[in-house]
């Protein structure tokens, strides 16, 4: 069975050691700078050691090296491990942005680099086997020898793969940023209208709720361009009016953001529907 390494155990590298691990693979070091972290997710990943810097007894004892760190970190490791020498080892990162192309200074062979970046929000660090790996996607690409081990991996994680083509890896990662921590702004919104509502975050989360999840209901259902409905899909001018006379007087600094977000629901609705009016909507929608 291959030996793995995980460099970098932070929110990623923790799930990723523990549920691993929890699904048969062998898990054989951990590297970070955190000791005290190390020796927690030791006892759940089942490795033998732990250590803050990589050695020549860990990469000798190590067929597969995972890179979990942060995308400036991932190059400037690689530079300093360098001067190691790495014989029929295979490398992966986790990285959304990044390509396998990263791993060039290591001399390592195309089809033993690769990369698997897992479609997943990881909040915190994980201490046991939160599932969190099960049941996604990982947008992967890379040489055969590290792609047969990506596909295994998402097999044994009861999760799915889809390989990315090198150049459009960044379009990838900006399509998992869109759908994820843009998201987050709009929920930052109703936590500051909830404040003007009198009402906690938590209620007004609970308020609403029906409407997430009726509207990611009808987008997977019906299509995102089916699925708008309100002011902007109506061309109703009057109420656009009245939100951005609210934004005005009590948060001036979104009104910006909410002309941008309409100008792009214009252009869905005017897919949805050809008679409206989106001449009058951009006019209101202008750029102050």
């Amino acid at each position: 069975m291959n030996k793995i390494t995980i460099i970098g155990v932070g929110k990623v590298g923790s799930a990723l050691a523990i549920e691993l691990s929890a699904a048969g693979f062998n898990i054989c070091s951990l590297v970070d700078r955190n000791i005290s972290r190390l020796k927690r997710i030791k006892q759940k990943s089942g490795c033998n050691v732990i250590s803050a810097v990589l050695s020549e007894a860990i990469i000798d004892g190590t067929d597969i090296f995972i890179f979990c760190l942060k995308d400036d970190d991932i190059k400037k490791y690689i530079r300093v491990i360098s001067k190691f020498s790495f014989k029929k080892k295979i490398f992966l990162h986790t990285s959304g942005l990044l390509t396998s192309d990263v791993f060039k200074p290591l001399r390592a062979s195309v089809y033993d680099i690769g990369s698997f970046h897992p479609a997943q929000t990881f909040s915190k660090l994980s201490f046991t086997d939160n599932k969190l790996l099960k049941g996604i996607y990982f947008g992967a690409e890379g040489g055969k020898n590290a792609l047969t081990f990506v596909k295994k991996a998402a097999g044994k994680l009861k999760s799915k793969y889809v390989i990315i083509p090198k150049n459009k890896k960044a379009l990838y990662h900006l399509s998992c940023v869109v759908s994820s921590n843009f998201l987050i702004a709009n929920f930052y919104l109703l936590k500051l209208f909830s404040k003007q509502l009198n009402l906690s975050e938590n209620r007004f989360l609970k308020i609403l709720e029906p409407l997430f999840y009726s509207t990611a209901k009808n987008i997977h259902l019906t299509g995102v361009t089916n699925a708008l409905t309100g002011p902007v899909s109506r061309g109703d001018t009057s109420t656009i009016n009245s939100h951005l006379d609210l934004l005005h007087g009590k948060f001036p600094k979104y009104v910006q953001y909410y002309k941008a977000t309409s100008k792009l629901l214009a252009e869905v609705a005017g897919i949805k529907n050809k008679g409206i009016n989106l001449k009058k909507i951009s006019e209101i929608l202008k750029n102050e």
